[in-house]
This record gives structure tokens, C-alpha cells and sequence, in this order.
């Protein structure tokens, strides 16, 4: 698998942009930005999220509403 997603502080200020900005212009941006770039979703998770959810960005992040909740815990 390519991964193009930059790595170490490159990354994590590209997740940072969006609390910095103060321009509303670069919002389109920062929601098209793949969800690889949010801070704790490697390319395992994010290909979980693509495949279960449909979740491909951070505005679809943003915009997912769960209809159900699956309980895995076993009691």
C-alpha cells in the first residue's frame, strides 16, 4: 500500500491547522483532508473506517450519525 500521508511533525501540523487558523477560507481544506491525518488513525484504522462506515474524510467524520450501537462486551 502507498502511503503519501506525511510523517512525524509534518503530520501532526497538518492536524494542528485547524485550531491555528483563523481564516474561514482554509475550512474547505482541512475537511477534505483524509482521515489518516487526524492524530491516532493509522492506515489500519482508516481502512476499518472506509469499509465499515463510508468515512473517508473529516467532514464525513463529522457528519456520521451511528443509527445503532453494537454492544462487543462479553459479560
Amino acid at each position: 500500500m502507498n502511503n503519501s500521508l506525511p510523517a512525524g511533525e509534518d503530520r501532526r501540523a497538518l492536524v494542528c491547522i485547524f485550531a491555528k487558523s483563523n481564516s474561514i477560507s482554509s475550512l474547505p481544506t482541512i475537511l477534505s483532508s483524509p482521515i489518516e491525518y487526524l492524530h491516532g488513525i493509522t492506515a489500519f484504522k482508516g481502512d476499518l473506517l472506509r469499509k465499515e462506515l463510508g468515512i473517508f474524510t473529516f467532514k464525513d467524520l463529522l457528519e456520521h450519525y451511528p443509527f445503532r450501537h453494537v454492544d462487543n462486551n462479553l459479560k
